[in-house]
């Protein structure tokens, strides 16, 4: 018993070194929670153990919750940021560095539908860990008004025959997720290229 407890706190020292990724921190910690709760010790050294499990467990979520925020905050400035600086333009479509973050990229569909009804913008993200595009798109209503041809399930179809996967959606707001992740240059090509060809059709 003794060595059993010993070896978890072998697997804390490391796991609360800094030297883990998130996302990997993330997976240890899940499969350290079981663990703890399975293994055969004193109770005074399992609770001893479990304190300090917390302690680090709690220190990963409020700073993965921080770092979660500022992706979703940082990611609807970059989208802000790109139409103040070509405002004349209509499309934003970017590879955001949010990783599995779905806040993220629906702060940026969101903020699009409700703040620049007259632009259009396609966003991904790449989840390493699962290997998975993540990818959303958003038309304007000034633009679905116009009858220009763009509409965000069609526009997604042209994406997904690039990346693979599935999506969903209605005219003005669709999502999806794909496998192809080394097709993530060609699909923003894709996107960006085919609302163009709409966009300027309908001129």
């Amino acid at each position: 018993a003794e060595r059993i407890a010993n070896e978890f706190e072998q697997k804390l020292n490391h796991v609360g070194s800094g030297a883990l990724s998130s996302s990997v921190l993330e997976q240890q910690l899940k499969v350290m929670s079981k663990e703890l709760d399975d293994i055969v010790i004193s109770a005074f050294r399992k609770s001893v153990l479990k304190e300090r499990f917390g302690g680090i467990k709690k220190a990963f979520d409020d700073a993965d919750k921080a770092r979660k925020a500022k992706q979703v905050k940082d990611a609807v400035d970059q989208c802000k940021q790109y139409f103040e600086t070509n405002p004349e333009v209509k499309v934003f479509v970017a590879l955001l560095d949010v990783g599995s973050n779905a806040k993220a990229i629906g702060a940026v569909v969101t903020h699009v539908k409700t703040q620049l009804k007259d632009k259009a913008a396609y966003v991904f993200s790449v989840d390493e860990s699962s290997n998975k595009v993540s990818h959303a798109c958003v038309v304007g209503q000034e633009i679905l008004d116009s009858k220009c041809g763009l509409k965000a399930t069609e526009w997604a179809d042209a994406v997904v025959k690039v990346i693979g996967g599935r999506n969903g959606g209605k005219d003005d707001s669709a999502q999806g997720a794909g496998d192809h992740v080394d097709k993530v240059p060609e699909a923003l090509s894709e996107a960006r290229k085919y609302a163009e060809s709409k966009l300027n059709k309908g001129n």
